[in-house]
Formats: structure tokens, sequence, C-alpha cells
């Protein structure tokens, strides 16, 4: 029996004093007030995944995180990832970030307050791909590739670990990025080791807080340390270029048939990394995915329902767009 069905099993000693209801119920800011009963239900959604960590179960529900008491089973934590709840829990981060983005530089807040960012741990796997499949599913296709993309991307030669990395807000992950190795010739044939970046993602329920220019920003300047000069990304131009990537045009890159994809991106980590010569761009093969396996490893988990959103029309456009 795994961990989501042994708590699942004692659903109905889930419990908090009335004391704690009331924090709890505040910190959610979803107007909620039988905290125990809601909890519950989170518990019961398809796609919350449940750790076991120390003494405690870990609960991460699409639009909450929740921490119980393994042997009590008390709701000890309970707080709402959107925007208003996680505003409360990070005013000065936040407000700072707000600054720096219009202003230029900000005094920050008290650096207790930050999320962390560190290296995925072996004990991480499980919560990282469930929170990949949370986040893609649906979203450019009916179903995801993410997370199995992610599951063999850890075993695979390119991936760079020390830039496999994920974020924890309050000791929980809410967001994971990834990189692997790639290759770039110029028109004489020499080539260089250069970077794919992606995937990304950040809990649905924690967006637009800052956390993917954490992760980011961070992850950037890793792979500058590291030695590397030049970074590729395939997503929306709107997100990537705040982060300093430009259409892979502007930079002479195209894919080896030649083409220009609009959601190629290229960053520069060093100046002039690229000036003044035509490049060829070579994804690592661990990229090149078979939707039969897809399947095949979907079988293995959780049956999550399949369906049409607009957000996968919008993908299909950006992704078969090809500049002239």
């Amino acid at each position: 029996m795994g961990t989501k069905d042994d708590l699942i099993e004692k659903l109905d000693s889930i419990h908090t004093t009335e004391l704690a209801a009331v924090r709890l119920s505040r910190n959610l800011g979803l107007g909620v007030y039988d905290v125990s009963n809601w909890c519950r239900s989170r518990i019961l959604d398809p796609k919350t995944s449940v750790t076991l960590r120390g003494k405690n179960y870990l609960v991460h529900a699409p639009d909450a995180i929740i921490t119980l008491n393994a042997r009590t089973l008390t709701v000890t934590t309970a707080h709402g990832c959107g925007p208003r709840a996680l505003d409360d829990r990070y005013p000065r981060w936040a407000r700072d970030r707000k600054k720096t983005l219009k202003d230029g530089p900000a005094t920050r807040g008290d650096p207790s307050e930050d999320p962390v960012v560190r290296r995925e741990t072996k004990a991480d796997r499980e919560t990282v791909d469930k929170l990949y499949r949370t986040s893609f599913w649906n979203l450019h296709e009916p179903g995801c590739s993410e997370h199995y993309l992610v599951h063999i991307m850890r075993e695979h030669p390119d991936l760079v670990h020390d830039l496999n990395l994920v974020l924890e807000v309050h000791g929980h992950i809410v967001g994971s990025i990834m990189y692997t190795r790639a290759s770039i010739s110029d028109e004489t044939g020499a080539k260089r080791t250069a970077l794919t970046l992606g995937p990304v993602c950040v809990h649905p329920g924690c967006r637009y807080q800052g956390f993917a220019t954490r992760l980011m920003d961070h992850s950037l300047q890793k792979a500058r340390d590291l030695g590397f000069g030049t970074v590729v990304v395939f997503g929306d131009p709107a997100i990537f270029v705040r982060q300093g990537f430009r259409s892979c045009k502007r930079v002479n890159m195209s894919l080896e048939d030649g083409t220009y994809p609009a959601s190629m991106l290229v960053a520069q980590l060093a100046q002039g990394t690229l000036e003044g010569h035509r490049w060829t761009y070579r994804a690592s093969p661990v990229r090149e995915i078979d939707p039969a396996d897809v399947e095949a490893y979907d079988a293995t988990l959780e049956t999550w329902e399949k369906a049409w959103e607009p957000s996968q029309e919008q993908h299909f456009i950006l992704s078969s767009a090809l500049l002239p």
C-alpha cells in the first residue's frame, strides 16, 4: 500500500484543534472554516501527492500544501499556494522583487523568508515527478510528457546534475528546473557544448510569485559559474526574454534542417560567445521521446483524465511557427 493509500485509510481520524483551525483557516486564505474536512477533500484529490518525511505526512494538493503529524493525524500546518496566501507569507520578499523590477536595486527583506534553491536528491524524485505531471497535465496536449522526460533524463549522461534544482517554500518543493548538454557547431564544423534549459515548472497554485524567475536566475548564474557559455530553450518568448534570451534568428542559430523556430530562444552567458558565426543546434537524444513510451509509463501511474484545453492550441501555434 502506498503512502497516500495509507493516509486515505485513516482519513476519518484527521483532525485539528479549534484554536488551530482559526489559524489554519486564516493561512489558507480561502474562506475555509471546517479545516479538517477541507484537508480530507484535498487528500482525496487524484492530483494530490503524499509523502512521509520523518514524523509528518506532507500533502501536496493542487491548491495547498498540508502537514499532518503521522502518529496523531493532527493537521499542523496548511496554507494555500495561491497568490494571496504566499503574499501574506512573503510580504517583504515579494515587495522587494516588485520594486527591483520597477525601480532597480532595492533593499531585500529578511533572507530567512526567501525560498531555498538546492540540488534535487533521490528522496525528492517522487515529489518532483508528480509536480511536473501536475503542472503540465492537459496544458500543451491531452495528458503530458514532461514527467516522463524528467524520469528518463535523470539516468542519462547529458543531464547536468549541478543544474538539476528544486525550489522549496517552508520545506515544501514547489518548483523544479533541469538542464541537459547540447551541441552547437559553426559553419566550419567546429563544435561547442551548450545547454538546453527545461523542463521547468512551478506548482500551479504557486505561480505568479517570482518562483520561476528565482529558479532561472539561480540556475543561469550557476551555469555561468560552471563555464557554460550558451543556453537554448524552447518556450514562450514572453517568459524567457526577461531572462536575457533572444530569438535564435538574431544570434544566427538554426536547427539541423536550417529552420528558425519562433519558440527557440538563446542566451549568451558570456558576451560575444556566438558573434561572427552561423550556428547549428543539436539537442541531446534523451529529448527524443516516443509517445508509446509515455503511454506505457503512464500506465504505471494513477489514471488522470485527458482533456482538450485552449492552451493546447496556443502551444501548437507557437511551437509550429518558423521565422523567415
